[in-house]
């Protein structure tokens, strides 16, 4: 699961003007709603909107396993985050 750099990101965003600023994708059912909105919301400001968001459902069960989330009702989890952010 690549890491989200919201910091360095944000410096990013405050240093330049004219780049897109695009993170790895994120694996969503693994991530907590309210930060990863809060997160992506400071970032897409700061940066005038230049924030590109990839968002997946993973494909790694070691990786649900290593979080202890359940990886088969990973698509419908996607879709009750993805309507909250």
């Amino acid at each position: 699961m690549p890491p989200f750099y919201p910091c360095l990101l944000c410096y990013l965003a405050g240093v330049t003007s004219k780049i897109e600023l695009v993170p790895p994708v994120i694996v969503l059912p693994l991530r907590q709603t309210a930060l990863l909105a809060r997160q992506t919301a400071a970032l897409d400001v700061l940066s005038n909107g230049r924030l590109r968001l990839g968002i997946g459902v993973g494909i790694s069960p070691q990786d649900y396993q290593s979080m202890g989330v359940d990886f088969h009702p990973r698509g419908p989890r996607s879709d009750e985050k993805l309507a909250l952010l």
